[in-house]
């Protein structure tokens, strides 16, 4: 799985594309925990790429959640492609973490 990061208005965009899987998981973690070191209003983990979703990349997602909390940061989820978004729905992630349709919304939600 390849993650592409970028930023917008001060605010880093992980958008990994592909499967999130259970041998993916590592590696995203490493990643998007590496953001919690730099001052920033929140973190965007866009899911307009992913093909599958697993239940261990739920799992991985529900864990960055929960570093994010405990360091007092913001953590959300955007633009989740429909294979995401089913899986996401199921597991009513939407309860404990903010889901958006777009990017530009998630964006706007930290940046205000």
């Amino acid at each position: 799985m390849e993650v592409q990061v970028v930023e917008k208005s001060g605010i880093a965009i992980f958008a990994p594309v592909g499967r999130i899987a259970e041998g993916d998981c590592i590696g995203l973690t490493r990643r998007v925990s590496d953001e919690l070191d730099e001052p920033v209003p929140g973190t965007i983990l866009d899911l307009s790429g992913i093909e599958y979703l697993s239940s261990a990349g739920v799992g991985t997602i529900l864990a960055l959640g929960q570093m994010f909390i405990a360091a007092k940061r913001r953590l959300v989820i955007a633009d989740p492609s429909s294979e995401a978004a089913k899986v996401l729905k199921t597991v009513n992630l939407a309860a404990i973490m903010p889901i958006f349709k777009t990017v530009d919304e998630a964006v706007k939600y930290l940046a205000g």
